[in-house]
């Protein structure tokens, strides 16, 4: 699917961004696209948009991890172990 080929119908807040809804003529094809820590994220997807907006709350924390310095990264898990 070719974004240029959708047309947008809306927005869907997920993992706290603001995402542009986009669906082809028969809803069939669907995207979702909007900015993490300064990445532009394209989902695209068939039909559904409960699972395309699940997908892409965990492409959201995946950025949202690869963006942080590796001391925040290495304090919060060293803060998991010891209240573990």
């Amino acid at each position: 699917t070719h974004l240029e080929d959708l047309a947008p119908t809306g927005e869907s807040e997920v993992g706290e961004v603001t995402f542009e809804r986009y669906s082809g003529t028969d809803d069939s094809q669907i995207a979702l696209l909007g900015e993490v820590e300064g990445t532009l994220l394209l989902m695209s997807g068939s039909g559904d948009w409960a699972a395309l907006e699940e997908l892409t709350a965990g492409a959201v924390e995946s950025v949202r991890a690869t963006d942080q310095p590796a001391e925040q990264t290495e304090g919060t898990a060293e803060g998991t172990a010891q209240q573990s």
